[in-house]
């Protein structure tokens, strides 16, 4: 670079590196040849109606007469209206809780969920600080102190017109331990301190004190369990595809934050 009519070429241990790597890259762009590559997709309908996408086990191939020859044998033989069910395989899975909440994931998601600038979400943050309702928002920490008292928020949300009978719920069959997270030393996670009533906040603030509230809950609350799934079935008597999914067994934190639920992996068990 130049900076007041001097020639300068800066270089270290990180920028070196990096730069081949990205050199490396973009020559691996320009040299790629897309080629075009077919394959047979199986959708099938579950005793509710449902229609789930089953993946070939073949996988992709770069022959269209091969796979077109599959599919019309498909379709002309045996009409794909039936499939046999060849295995199904079972895993227990865990969808671990939140840890406490600081200033980093509070201002991401207020721009990728609530449409609010990093500036906007940490004026609202702080609105609702100086009027009682969370703790201070500017934190790295994650982990919550071993004297930080949980009962006492929880028995303050009971209040609360939406989360208070989750909180009571806790508070009756015990809520779980936070998980470890980093401990900067400077201010406790995001907290709810007090309940707020209805129209006592406006929209974003609203959305800002819900979202931190939802958090604390969820992080003391169970992971969720699910069941992996993977089933292999046979179409047309020689032609195999699979699905991989979830079931969900305990929905733990998600009854409080439905959103972070695996909807979209949910299979039917055959």
């Amino acid at each position: 670079m130049k900076r007041a009519g001097i020639g300068m070429l800066t270089y270290g241990p990180c920028q070196t590196p990096t730069l081949g790597f990205c050199v490396d890259q973009a020559e691996k762009i320009k040299k790629f040849v897309p080629e075009t590559f077919w394959r047979v997709e199986a959708e099938v309908v579950d005793e509710r109606g449902s229609m789930h996408r089953m993946k070939w086990c073949r996988g992709k191939i770069f022959d269209k007469t091969v796979v077109s020859a599959i599919h019309q044998r498909l379709q002309r033989h045996y009409g794909a209206r039936e499939a046999e069910v060849l295995s199904v395989h079972e895993t227990p899975m865990t969808q671990t809780r939140p840890q406490g909440l600081n200033t980093v994931k509070l201002l991401k998601t207020g721009a990728q969920s609530f449409g609010c600038g990093a500036r906007e979400t940490l004026q609202i943050a702080e609105r609702l600080y100086l009027r009682g309702f969370t703790t201070y928002p500017r934190t790295e920490s994650t982990t919550f102190s071993n004297n930080f008292n949980f009962k006492e928020v929880l028995s303050a949300l009971k209040e609360h017109h939406e989360f208070g009978d989750y909180a009571g719920d806790l508070l009756k069959n015990g809520y779980e331990k936070p998980r470890k997270g980093v401990d900067a030393g400077d201010h406790p996670p995001i907290t709810p301190v007090r309940a707020a009533k209805p129209g006592e906040l406006g929209d974003r603030e609203r959305q800002v004190y819900e979202y931190i509230t939802c958090t604390f809950l969820a992080c003391i609350s169970k992971d969720a369990r699910y069941t992996g799934i993977r089933t292999e079935l046979l179409i047309g008597g020689e032609e195999k595809f699979k699905i991989k999914g979830q079931v969900l067994q305990d929905a733990g934190f998600l009854d409080i934050m439905p959103w972070q639920r695996h909807a979209d992996k949910e299979i039917p068990v055959y």
